[in-house]
């Protein structure tokens, strides 16, 4: 990190429009990105805690795409929200967002709908597998399936993931 804190208050009431001339196919995973991070999503958020994300946040091995968390007065980490966004491949983004069951209490994955009606079409898997479904449609983000609270996590995960959220917060 090395003097750079990669974190941001996600802010619910401001939005900058999206550029229309954009196309989705020209579009990359980070445009896609930065796209859901402008739009409201409908979170089942349990208070009005300050909601903050970041991205790219290594866990292991890998990366998270997003990761949305409620920051308490008391500066701890309340719940925490994965999203793993893909622009095409529905079957990798699932097993992305099952890894991150891990650590966080709800995760979601999110897709453009150009590329959405294979995911719909079996969204008996996300639910099998406790995954959400966001679909990016119109340049709105949508939440097409709400996941239960993830009561699974690892306990070492979840701590390690906290506490890298907390240091997040700390170096402002």
């Amino acid at each position: 990190m090395a003097g750079r804190c990669p974190l941001t208050t996600y802010t619910h009431r401001s939005r900058k429009p999206h550029p229309k001339h954009r196309i989705m196919m020209s579009m990359s995973e980070q445009d896609f990105v930065t796209s859901l991070l402008q739009e409201t999503i409908g979170f089942p958020w349990r208070s009005d805690r300050r909601i903050r994300h970041t991205t790219e946040l290594r866990i292991t091995r890998n990366r998270v795409d997003i990761v949305f968390f409620e920051e308490t007065p008391e500066g701890n980490i309340g719940t925490i929200i994965a999203v793993e966004a893909k622009l095409k491949n529905w079957r990798q983004a699932i097993q992305q967002a099952y890894r991150d069951r891990l650590f966080a209490d709800r995760v979601y994955v999110a897709l453009p709908s150009k590329y959405a009606s294979g995911a719909i079409d079996n969204i008996s898997q996300f639910r099998q597998t406790s995954v959400g479904l966001i679909i990016w449609e119109d340049d709105k983000a949508k939440v097409y399936y709400h996941p239960p609270r993830n009561r699974s996590q690892s306990r070492s995960h979840a701590t390690s993931v906290r506490s890298n959220l907390s240091a997040l917060v700390s170096c402002k």
